[in-house]
């Protein structure tokens, strides 16, 4: 079987099938299996892979999606799917081993949120499968993000890895008197020496925010420490 080409998420964990974009979609082995749906179909959008069918009666299978398969990296353990079901669609993952389809855990039920569904890998597989499973009436739209996998081991060690704070954040909010005096690199906007009058005709005006660069000018300019900060 030859490998399954991957894009990598970060050093534990990779895309197999980037859903999300509409330019790999074509390239993709991907096929559409209708079932009960009206109307059972799957396009590519911008940011996803659109799966919608017209009408379909409740508590049946609308329809699926399979996706041919070749090797993975045998530290890999769990898959992961990134999709959004509507609420009314459950979705089960199957994975072919050996020639029969095994079922990949319990249904994931939709909510209308982004799910992040982790199902482990039970062997080496030539295809993996997203059955859609209407438990409403009527039309629905799902949209798949990608599909990938994962090393559970090298994961919690990354996770392991990262620094803790306490609430109190400590190191990360410096106290006033550890900030140093504002110095003037360039006068792109006003000079050093502009500043008492700018501070004069700011005075006693209410409390600014927005981004925090800008925040900063403005506190410079009032001489506010704690929006420079």
């Amino acid at each position: 079987m030859p490998p399954m080409f991957l894009w990598e998420l970060n050093p534990a964990e990779s895309i197999f099938a980037p859903l999300h974009d509409e330019s790999t979609l074509p390239q993709l082995p991907l096929t559409r299996d209708a079932s009960e749906a009206v109307n059972f179909r799957h396009e590519a959008g911008w940011d996803s892979t659109r799966v919608q069918w017209d009408n379909c009666a409740a508590n049946v299978v609308a329809g699926s999606l399979t996706l041919q398969m070749g090797a993975l990296p045998a530290r890999f353990d769990y898959y992961m799917f990134c999709v959004v079901l509507p609420q009314g669609v459950s979705a089960q993952f199957a994975a072919e081993i050996d020639g029969a389809w095994r079922a990949l855990g319990e249904p994931a039920v939709g909510d209308g949120s982004r799910l992040e569904v982790t199902r482990p890998i039970l062997g080496a597989a030539t295809a993996v499968r997203m059955t859609f499973l209407a438990t409403q009436s009527g039309a629905a739209m799902c949209t798949l993000r990608w599909w990938g996998a994962g090393d559970s081991d090298l994961l919690s060690r990354l996770e392991a890895a990262k620094p803790r704070y306490d609430e109190a954040w400590s190191g990360l909010i410096l106290s006033a008197g550890a900030w140093p005096a504002p110095k003037f690199a360039r006068g792109l906007l006003f000079a050093e020496s502009d500043l008492p009058a700018l501070r004069e005709r700011e005075r006693g005006l209410e409390p600014w925010m927005a981004e925090p660069v800008v925040c900063a000018l403005v506190g410079l300019v009032r001489g506010d420490e704690a929006l420079m900060r």
